[in-house]
């Protein structure tokens, strides 16, 4: 779990803005 959560914490500049554009992905 900590390993998802470091890697996420790197792609979360990118990966954020990805997901934001998710249609489903925001109602959660």
């Amino acid at each position: 779990m900590r390993h998802l959560y470091l890697f996420d914490n790197k792609i979360s500049d990118c990966g954020v803005q990805v997901l934001m554009k998710i249609p489903g992905f925001d109602q959660r």
